[in-house]
């Protein structure tokens, strides 16, 4: 995603612009498509067939309601869902209290932070090689480095102008 930024780096404006043509969709994959949602809506009415019959029963009177709950089981149905409604809940209240708390510690807090950039003598220090070599391998942009051992480059070839030369 390409955004362009102002002096403000709170500010990003995005420059994405999201299309959306159904009518170039083909026959197939409209049928695909709706035939997962159908699928899918079955599944959750099955899913959900317990608790419409009892809401159905509420509806038509007190007497069959309380007959057809008493033989069919639908009370451990209830005690089921009030358990797992408290499991639910308490779940939900957890993670919305951890979110709530991260946000409140870190959330407005901006904790990148820059590398500062080495001179090239401490590159050179460290490796135990000259700056000049330092100054070839960053103005390089497609290399290949023979490494004789750990904190030593051995030969630096340059493969990104011309024929192969060494730094």
């Amino acid at each position: 995603m390409n955004s362009t930024k102002n002096c403000n780096p709170e500010v990003i404006i995005d420059d994405v612009q999201i299309l959306d043509y159904p009518r170039l969709r083909g026959f197939i994959r409209n049928l695909t498509e709706w035939s997962f949602t159908l699928t899918f809506w079955a599944f959750w009415i099955y899913l959900l067939l317990p608790l419409i019959n009892l809401l159905v029963w509420v509806l038509v009177g007190k007497t069959i309601f309380s007959t057809v709950i008493a033989q069919s089981g639908y009370l451990e149905l209830l005690d089921i869902i009030r358990k797992w409604g408290i499991a639910t809940l308490v779940t939900i209240t957890f993670f919305t209290g951890w979110a709530y708390y991260n946000y409140w510690m870190f959330g407005k807090k901006n904790r990148r932070k820059l590398a500062i950039d080495c001179l090239e003598e401490e590159l050179a220090d460290f490796f135990h090689i000259s700056t000049d070599t330092i100054k070839c391998i960053k103005s390089t942009r497609k290399m290949e480095i023979v490494v004789k051992d750990p904190k030593t480059p051995g030969i630096v070839m340059r493969l990104d102008s011309g024929p192969p030369s060494v730094c």
